[in-house]
């Protein structure tokens, strides 16, 4: 470890250089296999090499195989014993309780009661969070059309909402892979439009061919595990990149060596002193555990002044508390 060099003021004359060396260590990049849900930290896993299906009436061929498994691995989807009724269309409210477990909310968790007269006792925490969440609405304010079939439409601002799929992280990313998303002749000036389009260019969905996305079509309870599954994998998507942004910003900084150097020390005052830097610095170095006054040979508490950064990000001025003599050294140490 390299010495703490200081620079010092003594009877108005600068003498000596203050350096540091900073050299941050990068993470390794691993795969990442498992998300925390949005709510707690219960993990999400994307393996589903050791699961099972459970249900007689979905067969292995089902495009939608995948998703149900996962759906049913993660506990976002129950089924009723051994069927999960895949072609059934899916009620709203239903469809609220997938969504709340996928997001890690729970039945014994606390949620405002969103004051729907039409939700079964046992479904209403599923909903109330949702509501909470800013994820879903009712059809008026004391019903939420709970026995509803969800509609395409619907669907597309649930999951939009729910994953957070218009995110800052998630448009940085749509931007660097330069996404490109459909716009469906069935959806212009329809009410989830933008929603709809959030889904294309997030490859959540393909829509329903010929250049249409049928957004007043039902959803099949298969389908809607699929688009889970799928939002969940493009969050995944989304994650690793910002993890490999982040390193990356850590690797280029970890292979500078910066030289921080003190290039000048100026008393205002018998209190207020002055000192300028060769390069930028950021307002932690300067509040940092390595960073010091001394007057004279006594490194003095924190306590006893306040540092403060300038505008330019170059110049700080310590703040005694007490005023010092001059004459006995005035200095900072990093």
């Amino acid at each position: 470890m390299s010495k703490k060099k200081n620079k010092f003021l003594v009877g108005g004359m600068a003498t000596a250089v203050i350096a540091s060396a900073i050299v941050p260590v990068a993470a390794s990049a691993e795969e990442i296999n498992s998300i925390e849900s949005l709510e707690n930290e219960a993990v999400i896993d994307f393996n589903l090499a050791d699961v099972e299906n459970p249900f007689v009436d979905v067969s292995e061929k089902s495009s939608h195989l995948e998703g149900i498994l996962f759906g049913y691995k993660n506990g976002v989807l129950k089924g009723y014993e051994d069927k999960f009724n895949p072609n059934e269309s899916i009620k709203r409210v239903h469809a609220a309780l997938m969504v709340a477990r996928a997001l890690g909310a729970t039945e014994d968790g606390e949620y405002a009661d969103a004051g729907f007269k039409d939700v079964p006792e046992n479904y209403k925490w599923a909903v109330n969070f949702l509501v909470e969440k800013g994820i879903v609405n009712g059809v008026s304010k004391t019903k939420f059309g709970a026995n509803d079939s969800t509609t395409r439409g619907q669907m597309a601002k649930i999951l939009v909402n729910a994953f957070d799929l218009s995110s800052e992280d998630s448009l940085s990313y749509l931007d660097d892979i330069e996404a490109e998303s459909v716009r469906f002749e069935d959806t212009v000036n329809n009410q989830f439009e933008d929603y709809i389009e959030t889904l294309s260019q997030t490859s959540v969905t393909i829509g329903t061919g010929d250049g249409k996305y049928s957004p007043k079509n039902n959803v099949t309870r298969a389908q809607f595990a699929t688009f889970i599954h799928r939002s969940f994998e493009y969050n995944k998507d989304v994650k690793s990149y910002i993890q490999e942004i982040k390193e990356q910003e850590i690797a280029e900084e970890a292979a500078k060596v910066i030289e921080l150097n003190v290039e000048s020390i100026s008393a205002l005052n018998s209190k207020d002193i002055e000192f300028k830097f060769n390069i930028e610095v950021k307002s932690e170095t300067i509040k940092s555990d390595n960073f010091g006054v001394k007057v004279g040979s006594k490194i003095l508490n924190p306590d006893d002044y306040k540092v403060s950064l300038g505008e330019d990000k170059k110049t700080a001025t310590i703040v005694l508390k007490d005023k010092v003599k001059l004459s006995e050294g005035i200095g900072v140490e990093l």
